[in-house]
């Protein structure tokens, strides 16, 4: 992260200053977030599906002096959008497959901002000290656009007393995801880290719980990733829930007789050990403790493990409605704690 920080400086990034993002999870979009940060500047995140149009609006609204682009596809559309963004200095690249051609003096990969921030990082060494000696709870960390549904998008101001304040709430044992996680927990970060909500979890959060963070390959992957990494506390707007219910249900579709019976007898138990819960505020009863132990074996622990939530104590649903048919499958094969929030 620091070493992203110092090439950021050495571009010329100072408190104030507007860093935009435009790729999809991965490693790189935190530590670009917590260099910003460390700089006093503020981070905006695109996502990565904008068109050359949103961009251009973007960059030029936010004044972003620096885009961290993903790859050549990224790359082509700030190229393409540069000449109506007068505050763009610099487009630093992360990954510069098919892009050995490019000469455009703007563009820096990423190794090469790295490069120049080692030695930045030598004529000044303090930097970082000094910066956050002068830090404010007024500092704006981040913009993040609305969805411009009712015109032109908004960037929204969060400050340092924002994001603390949400920080706080996610990682309190009664706050959003309900459970205060601990290093010991496993989260995948899939939904876009421009979406305030997975960088709430995924970043601001992280900072006062140390849980482990996955990046999921892509949106496309989030099936096989859930299984693979198995994680232990899963926020999941209702999109995502009401997929993993209706691939169950296509799955079962084609399976054998047996199966499919097995099936349905467990999700009859499971609306049993769900109504049993809903009513009891999330508290097994003795009904539901022993349908859920005679479904567990058969049913509930491979499919758990087939879907990747084998592991998870707390699953969390937000974001926008969720169907209560869904809502109520969850409750019931969940063998923790689920539950839906605003």
């Amino acid at each position: 992260m620091e070493a992203v920080a110092f090439g950021l400086a050495a571009l010329g990034v100072t408190p104030g200053d507007r860093v935009a993002i435009q790729s999809e999870n991965r490693p790189e979009w935190l530590f670009a977030d917590l260099a910003a940060t460390s700089l006093r500047a503020a981070i905006v995140g695109f996502y990565p599906t904008n068109p050359v149009s949103e961009i251009t609006y973007l960059l030029t609204d936010s004044g972003a002096r620096v885009l961290i682009a993903e790859d050549q596809e990224q790359v082509d559309k700030a190229l393409e959008a540069q000449a109506a963004a007068p505050h763009l200095d610099w487009i630093v690249y992360l990954d510069g497959r098919g892009m050995a051609s490019y000469d455009d003096p703007k563009l820096l990969s990423i190794d090469e901002l790295i490069d120049r921030g080692a030695a930045h990082r030598q004529a000044h060494p303090r930097l970082l000290e000094e910066l956050d000696a002068e830090r404010s709870p007024d500092d704006i960390v981040t913009l993040i656009y609305t969805s411009g549904t009712t015109g032109p998008p908004k960037g929204v101001m969060l400050s340092a007393r924002n994001v603390s304040f949400a920080s706080e709430i996610l990682a309190i044992d009664d706050g959003i995801l309900g459970t205060r996680p601990s290093p010991q927990d496993t989260l995948l970060s899939y939904l876009p880290l421009s979406h305030v909500v997975e960088r709430g979890i995924s970043i601001w959060a992280n900072l006062a719980t140390r849980t482990v963070v996955h990046f999921a390959e892509s949106i496309d992957t989030v099936s096989a990733d859930l299984a693979e990494v198995q994680p232990t506390i899963l926020f999941a707007v209702p999109r995502i829930w009401e997929k993993i219910q209706a691939t169950v249900a296509i799955k079962m579709a084609g399976a054998s007789r047996l199966k499919r019976g097995v099936f349905a007898l467990g999700m009859r138990w499971s609306q049993r050990i769900s109504a049993d819960r809903i009513a009891n505020a999330g508290r097994f009863t003795p009904r539901a403790r022993l349908l859920y132990a005679l479904g567990y074996l058969p049913l509930y622990r491979p499919l758990r493990k087939r879907l990747g939530l084998l592991h998870v104590r707390h699953a969390v649903s937000g974001a926008a409605p969720i169907a209560r048919r869904c809502c109520r499958s969850s409750w019931g094969s969940a063998s923790r704690s689920s539950r839906p929030t605003a």
